[in-house]
Parts: C-alpha cells; structure tokens; sequence
C-alpha cells in the first residue's frame, strides 16, 4: 500500500521520498483529495549508470536523514532562491 502525500510534501521532501522509494516504498501524490500520479521502485533500471550510481548512493547509510539541503550541496545543485 502506497503512503499519500501532497505535491508541496514532495516538493519539501523529494530526496528523502526518493531514498524511500529506492527501499521499495511507494507513494500516490495527491491534489485536492484526488490521485494524480504513482511513485514506485522501478521494475528496471534505466540505461543511464551514471544516475544508478547516484540513486545507490543516496539510498546508503551515508544519507541517511540528511537534510535535502545537504543533499543539494552534494549534487552541486545551486538551491532557488526564495
């Protein structure tokens, strides 16, 4: 059974979601009460190794609850701006 959550959750929470979903949790984003889109484990993994290399490492122990923030810092992705 999949956990539901709001668009602005996933949005907050998208690298702990995706480390979720890399467990083999599964989650149904929802709008206004309604369903809108599934997120779950893949049944295969894609060609690109370069982004299995990054999910893997940010599904280790390493991540585990890092602050998206710190995990953008990782990535080298600049954060928006508020």
């Amino acid at each position: 059974m999949s956990a539901e959550i709001t668009e602005d959750e996933l949005k907050a929470w998208f690298f702990e979601i995706l480390k979720r979903v890399c467990r083999g949790g599964s989650f149904t984003i929802v709008e206004e009460g309604r369903a809108i889109a599934e997120l779950r484990p893949s049944a295969k993994r894609g060609p690109d190794e370069e982004a299995a290399k990054v999910l893997e490492e940010l599904c280790s122990p390493r991540f585990e609850g890092a602050s998206d923030e710190a995990i953008r810092k990782w990535l080298g992705e600049d954060l928006p701006s508020s």
